[in-house]
């Protein structure tokens, strides 16, 4: 009897996740011991991807939706922060989570409204059943911060396919030195490029043209930077596929980036540079070469790139590897040999398919978490209205206060409205 197992992520974006999922599905689906499923919306972002999907089974994603999915013994892979939208699946559906994100864990709780306790109430049910897994150790270890849970080093790292293509082996311009940021220009990334941009500040002896390979709703974060004398961004848009392989290749000496962008360069034997990672500004002098990180990190947050015992660069360091010692070809290679052994799809399949069978949650232990954080938080927004009166003589009012369950209003002489106190939701 065959093993299925339903890869659910619904997204509409351009982005490394929809990739990393597909890619397994494809890789799994090779397999004839699984039948392989794929839950996405009718217009999700998987369905664009260039790939021979055609041993998987598709299902059409309605946000929200009662309608239950009917699959016989299969196993759900789904983002752990997504929860309170989660496809609904036959009750004995075996559920394994992944964890790819720093922010997985502070987006569960705020798309669940937990408060600290019932984050860790869920987490150790999810970890008493052994049903997560991450891409990486930064994640895994973010994880049990937060969680405050012991969980295993399951790692399901992010991949790439090999490439035929090969960066340059000579820079591209003797004069000016160019550098790639590849990554959408969101929240979580952008304050990583601006910081970039001001490491390149300090450089005196070269000219700097930092190409930006991506779009965003924070690129307008970027216009402050875009008249310095010596530094030129270079915006290069959304680009995909083989024009992006042409363009790292051609156009670019070192790439910075994060997740599976890193990995991009490094399957062209491109030197490629792990950024940090952080939700705030700030100024870190501080980075990794692809092949120098471990437990498959290609993503540390600030204050783990502080900590932890990993080998770091500057940029002035990565600028005169490559322009002045002229080790552009040396470090490529030693970044596409990190990415050819450790971010296979082949191996993250093979971790992949251990973990599955290790989990022993079932949708009805997660249904059940959801319906009850629903009516709770349903509850929340019942007003209760208590009413006080405070009179003189038994029967002049000279102030009442309504009281609900989100603030306090004060009434002059019961009627003229004077004050209002809202109260802060846990």
């Amino acid at each position: 009897m065959k093993k299925k197992i339903v890869f659910w992520f619904p997204d509409r974006r351009i982005g490394g996740g929809p990739f990393y999922l597909l890619r397994m599905a494809v890789e799994i689906a090779k397999d004839d011991n699984y039948e392989v499923f794929y839950i996405d919306y009718v217009d999700g972002y998987t369905h664009k991807i260039d790939i021979d999907t055609s041993k998987i089974t598709f299902i059409d994603f309605k946000d929200y939706s009662g309608d239950t999915i009917f699959i016989e013994n299969a196993i759900l892979f789904a983002p752990v922060y997504m929860l309170h939208n989660m496809p609904c699946m036959l009750m004995d559906t075996k559920v394994l989570f992944f964890n790819w994100h720093h922010e997985c864990l502070p987006v569960l709780q705020a798309n669940m409204q937990f408060n600290d306790l019932e984050l860790r109430h869920f987490m150790n049910l999810v970890y008493k059943n052994d049903a997560q897994v991450f891409c990486d150790m930064a994640h895994w270890a973010e994880n049990n911060k937060l969680s405050c849970c012991n969980f295993s080093k399951k790692y399901v790292p992010v991949h790439i396919n090999k490439k035929d293509s090969r960066a340059k082996i000579n820079i591209i311009n003797e004069n000016v030195v160019n550098i790639g940021i590849l990554g959408r220009l969101v929240t979580d990334k952008i304050y990583a490029v601006i910081n970039i941009i001001e490491c390149a500040k300090k450089i005196q002896k070269y000219s700097i043209n930092i190409h930006i390979i991506g779009e965003g709703d924070q690129k307008n974060k970027l216009k402050p930077y875009e008249n310095l004398p010596k530094v030129r961004l270079i915006y290069a848009g959304t680009v995909t596929g083989e024009d992006l392989d042409n363009y790292l290749c051609n156009e670019i000496d070192i790439l910075f980036a994060m997740g599976i962008s890193a990995l991009e360069g490094g399957a062209l034997a491109l030197p490629s540079i792990i950024i940090p990672y952080s939700l705030k500004p700030y100024l870190l002098d501080k980075f990794i070469y692809l092949y120098d990180t471990s437990g498959y990190c290609v993503g540390w947050s600030i204050s783990q790139i502080q900590n932890s015992p990993v080998k770091t660069v500057t940029f002035e360091d990565i600028i005169n590897d490559i322009y002045l010692f002229k080790k552009k070809h040396e470090i490529g290679m030693k970044c596409l040999k990190y990415t050819s052994e450790k971010h296979s799809v082949g191996n993250s399949v093979n971790n992949l398919k251990k973990y599955l069978d290790d989990t022993s949650l079932q949708f009805s232990d997660v249904y059940k978490v959801y319906r009850n954080q629903y009516y709770f938080n349903q509850r929340k927004h019942f007003d209760i209205r208590i009413k006080s009166y405070y009179k003189i003589f038994y029967f002049i009012t000279i102030l009442k206060t309504v009281h609900t369950d989100r603030y306090i209003k004060f009434y002059l002489f019961g009627f003229i409205p004077l004050l209002k106190i809202k109260y802060k939701r846990s």
